[in-house]
C-alpha cells in the first residue's frame, strides 16, 4: 500500500509506471481503459461500460469488496418528522431519470440504500475489511 494525498498523485504514478496496481474510482480509470492505457482487473460493481470485468462474487469469493460509497449525512439526534421528509426526497431525487443518467456518465453507479441499512452495510463492510488485513498482515518481528 502506497498512501497517495488523493487520487490524481495515485493515477499519476499509475500511468507512469510508477506502481503496478491501484484502487481507484471507476469515473478516473474508465477513459484511460477505453483509451488502452489502463486495464481493469475486477470491478467492485457490475458496470455496463465494462460488462466482461468481473467483481469478486463473480470470481468465487463471499461477497464483493467495498467501493466508493457517496452518502448523506445528517448531524445525530435528527427529529423523525424531518427524515420521514427528507429520506423519501433525496431517495426521489438520487431515482430522478436525469440524475441517474449523470451518475452513470461519473461512471458511478446509483444504488439508493436507507440509512439504517446503509449503516449495517457499512459496519458488516468494516469488519470484512478489518478482518482481511488482520489475516494478510505479517506477524511482527520478534527481537
Amino acid at each position: 500500500m502506497i498512501p497517495f494525498k488523493g487520487a490524481s498523485p495515485a493515477m499519476t504514478a499509475l500511468l507512469g509506471g510508477h506502481v503496478e496496481v491501484s484502487t481507484l474510482s471507476l469515473s478516473l480509470v474508465a477513459p484511460n481503459v477505453k483509451a488502452g492505457k489502463l486495464r481493469l482487473l475486477l470491478l467492485s460493481q457490475k458496470a455496463p461500460e465494462f460488462p466482461d470485468v468481473p467483481t469478486l462474487k463473480q470470481l468465487g469469493y463471499k461477497r464483493d469488496v467495498m467501493s466508493v460509497r457517496f452518502a448523506f449525512y445528517v448531524p445525530a439526534g435528527l427529529p423523525d418528522p424531518v427524515k420521514k421528509v427528507l429520506v423519501p426526497a433525496i431517495e426521489k431525487a438520487i431515482k430522478a431519470p436525469d440524475v441517474v443518467n449523470a451518475i452513470q456518465n461519473m461512471g458511478a453507479i446509483e444504488d439508493f440504500v436507507p440509512g439504517d441499512e446503509f449503516k449495517k452495510m457499512m459496519a458488516e463492510e468494516y469488519g470484512m475489511a478489518r478482518q482481511l488485513l488482520k489475516s494478510a498482515a505479517p506477524a511482527p518481528a520478534v527481537k
